[in-house]
């Protein structure tokens, strides 16, 4: 996954290991980027493993959608 993002092995592999601690301490927030860790959150240890690239994205309408 590491090389398939262009993300150096080692530095991937502490960040999961990294995640993997929170998890296991049950904390309820990732204190490195503040989001939430929900509560059946388990660690990555056992393969399968899937990724997916996310981004913001504009999901509603601002004001309604009203007559113009």
């Amino acid at each position: 996954m590491a090389q398939a993002y262009g993300i150096p092995a080692a530095a991937f592999v502490e960040q999961v290991k990294r995640w993997n601690g929170y998890v296991e301490q049950h904390l309820e927030n990732d204190p490195d980027l503040g989001c939430m860790i929900f509560k059946d959150a388990s660690p990555n240890i056992t393969p399968p493993y899937y990724v997916a690239r996310l981004w913001p994205r504009v999901h509603h309408t601002m004001g309604g959608a009203g007559d113009q």
